[in-house]
């Protein structure tokens, strides 16, 4: 049977058939220009393909033009299909320039190799990275990029979403700016300071010296007056100038006392591990002597081994055993206990006794210079030691403290570093 011409009313029915789809066409190109969908267009084999969105999705549009981060649509090797005004204002240019771009038309020359391989492997996972655009004018602009492929849809295409860290970078910088300000004003109060310091010292070593003179001769015109007058001189009389005299000693004593403390603060450390138990059981022979008509019960446990000063350290024994031992002088038995132990990435010390303790309202004060919470009647010294204890285990890089009860004796603690963490 031979091929026929098409009769007039099949010419007719193609005719509108062709005519419907062209209507269809155009009314989704007339959705698309107004913005009633979303479209994507992507290349393919068969040609370019118009994936759209119907206008039920119209808020999403509107979601997207109005965020304040840049949001563009890629074909898969980088061609920009859809642009936000923000990722154009961005660039400090038009929509029109931008969409139909190659994006890395505007990544920095120097980073498009690296871009590419972003590219390559956002088809597979997302990536956010943080690289550097560059405006049709030559600014640079730092930005965070998140890509994510659109496969997952059904649609060959990349998401890109991109962060301004302009205001960030510059944050950054005037934050690097105002620590290097901070760092010359540090370094030139610290010159100052060292150099009040000196002063300091030099001023308290001169007025020791020229305290001292005097001191001496009250004390010496005192001892004279006992020894070659004394049977001009009555009961009364020997007792005031034996108070001269134990006010001379305890102004001596507060002296050396001031000037220890003062070189406390600037003598260099020299630093070494230390047998804390060892040296714990050193000083204490060396005070018990002071308290031989005592009953004393002492008891000195295992002491983990530390690093530090030796002199310094032997100072801080030295000061805390003889709190103890001054302040349970009323006791009947004296109970004195040492220890120590490991605490996260400090070792701890204590000196506890059973003495007269103190009231904890008042702890603040025993670490202070001149703090004392007994009357120089009841207990001797000068106010300092404990402050010297606390400077050396402060270079140290430790802690001090305390607790007590009033009558129920006390316990002094201080940490320094743990050895093997802080070697």
């Amino acid at each position: 049977m031979s091929d026929t011409a098409p009769s007039q009313e099949q010419l007719l029915c193609e005719v509108e058939g062709l005519r419907a789809r062209l209507e269809e066409v155009e009314e989704t190109l007339r959705a698309i220009r107004s913005g009633e969908v979303d479209a994507l267009v992507v290349s393919t084999a068969e040609g370019e393909r118009i994936y759209s969105l119907r206008g039920t999705e119209q808020p999403y549009r509107v979601m997207v033009e109005t965020m304040s981060e840049g949001a563009v649509t890629l074909a898969p090797d980088g061609a920009i299909i859809y642009s936000n005004q923000r990722f154009a204002d961005l660039l400090h240019t038009g929509l029109e320039q931008v969409i139909g771009s190659m994006l890395q038309r505007f990544v920095q020359p120097d980073q498009g190799e690296h871009f590419a391989h972003l590219l390559e492997r956002s088809q597979t996972r997302g990536i956010r990275e943080k690289i550097t655009l560059q405006t049709p004018d030559g600014l640079a602009v730092p930005v965070s990029i998140t890509l994510r492929s659109l496969l997952e849809y059904g649609v060959q295409g990349i998401v890109a979403v991109v962060f301004d860290l302009t205001e960030i970078a510059t944050a950054e910088a005037a934050l690097r700016n105002y620590q290097e300000h901070l760092q010359t004003l540090v370094r030139e109060r610290t010159a100052k300071l060292e150099e009040l310091n000196q002063e300091l010292e030099g001023f308290a070593y001169s007025v020791s010296h020229d305290l001292r003179v005097p001191l001496r001769a009250i004390d010496g015109f005192s001892r004279i007056l006992l020894t070659r007058y004394q049977d001009m001189l009555d009961d009364e009389g020997k007792r005031y100038l034996n108070l001269v005299r134990d006010n001379v000693k305890r102004m001596s004593q507060l002296i050396d006392d001031i000037l220890a403390f003062s070189r406390m603060g600037r003598v260099g450390m020299a630093a070494s591990e230390v047998d804390m138990e060892t040296m714990a059981r050193a000083v204490w022979e060396e005070l018990k002597s002071t308290a031989a008509e005592r009953n004393l019960d002492m008891a000195i446990k295992p002491l983990p081994p530390s690093r530090g000063d030796l002199a310094m350290l032997h100072q801080v024994w030295v000061n805390l055993l003889s709190n103890a031992i001054k302040f349970t002088r009323p006791k009947t038995m004296a109970s004195i206990e040492v220890g120590g132990y490991t605490e996260g990435a400090e070792q701890v010390y204590y000196v506890r006794d059973n003495g007269v303790g103190f009231d904890m309202q008042y702890v603040h004060k025993l670490f202070g210079v001149f703090q004392r919470l007994h009357g120089v009647d009841e207990f001797e010294g000068t106010g300092i030691g404990l402050a010297i204890v606390k400077r050396i285990i402060t270079r140290h890089g430790g802690r001090v403290w305390a607790q007590a009860r009033v009558d129920e004796g006390a316990c002094f603690y201080f940490t320094l570093p743990d050895l093997e963490r802080n070697p």
